[in-house]
């Protein structure tokens, strides 16, 4: 999917795959920092997965993404209690990863 983003403001980040991710989850997988930036200002960073994931859940398990995380957590949206399926948020998905370098920047 993140392979054919077209770079285009008015893509439409509604649209999800089987497993519920749009193109900012999978940028997240991938730590493609470039089309976080570029979709920024469009809605689909508070859109769930199938597991209740947020991109932000996404970026904080991709111990590689520090960058990534960073920008996400600049977002006005961005809401780092919420919580997946599971019940964590993304502070927990941090711990759990080893994503250290985030603790301190989620403030939840």
């Amino acid at each position: 999917m993140c392979s054919g983003i077209k770079r285009r403001a008015d893509a439409d980040l509604t649209v999800q795959d089987s497993e519920g991710q749009n193109v900012l989850h999978i940028a997240c997988q991938r730590g493609a920092v470039w089309a976080l930036k570029l979709f920024q200002n469009t809605p689909g960073l508070q859109v769930p997965d199938v597991n209740g994931n947020m991109p932000l859940h996404v970026a904080m398990a991709n111990r590689n993404a520090p960058e990534l995380v960073a920008e996400l957590l600049k977002h006005k949206d961005i809401d780092v209690k919420v919580q997946d399926s599971k019940g964590r948020n993304a502070l927990h998905i941090a711990c759990q990863h080893g994503a250290v370098w985030e603790i301190g920047r989620a403030h939840v």
